[in-house]
């Protein structure tokens, strides 16, 4: 009966260090990716003006900052912009917000997780139309984004991470300049009534930092 309990109490402790995120376990990440699918300019989603629907592709770069609130779930924060350039038009979006890490697979080297994440966004373009004139827009909205990923850990502090899901960054226009000029009116709609939708997929990839909240022996 003795050995019987030691070997249970052996796997018991076994499994709580088995884990490579665990409670009170702060974590450092910073990724860069690509953020790819369509968007769709108009008044109402799903009805096209202007540019209408086109496809994108931008660059996705990412850094966060989360804490284990217990050994399988995480809140944290991040910030993250996408950059897109082209022969005619470029855009950039910049979104803070928070989010938020189950962990469906936590090893003692490695982890497979289920992210979410909610905030706002801000948003610039710059574009010329058949004319040469160059436009630019600027307004802000909000981004939700949910996605899997996978930790690999090299050790007890430093790793990589590899992350892909589904991303939204809604727009509403608030500003709209024409060779400089500010203009209330784009073609017969009022600029504030003007909303961009950007809608598709994301993969992204980085380093991932893991601060202890234990000693080394008790790893």
């Amino acid at each position: 009966m003795k050995k019987l309990t030691f070997i249970v109490l052996s796997l018991l402790t076994l499994s709580v260090y088995s884990q490579s995120v665990d409670k009170g376990r702060l974590q450092i990440k910073g990724g860069t990716g690509i953020y790819f699918g369509g968007r769709n300019t108009s008044t109402e989603f799903g009805s096209t003006i202007n540019a209408g629907n086109r496809s994108f592709l931008a660059t996705n770069n990412s850094f966060s900052l989360h804490y284990n609130t217990h050994k399988d779930f995480s809140l944290g924060l991040f910030i993250s912009n996408n950059v897109a350039d082209t022969d005619t038009s470029n855009f950039e979006s910049g979104t803070i917000g928070f989010m938020f890490q189950a962990y469906l697979i936590n090893k003692s080297k490695f982890n497979l997780y289920l992210d979410a994440r909610v905030g706002g966004t801000v948003y610039e373009e710059e574009s010329e139309n058949s004319n040469s004139d160059k436009i630019t827009f600027s307004g802000n909205g909000s981004m939700n984004a949910l996605g899997l990923g996978i930790n690999k850990y090299f050790g007890n502090t430093f790793g990589i991470y590899l992350q892909t899901g589904y991303m939204r960054q809604g727009i509403q226009l608030d500003n709209y300049k024409r060779n400089g000029e500010s203009l209330n009116f784009i073609e017969i709609n009022k600029v504030e009534d003007v909303k961009t939708l950007f809608n598709g997929g994301y993969i992204e990839a980085g380093i991932t930092i893991k601060l202890r909240n234990k000693s080394p022996k008790s790893e």
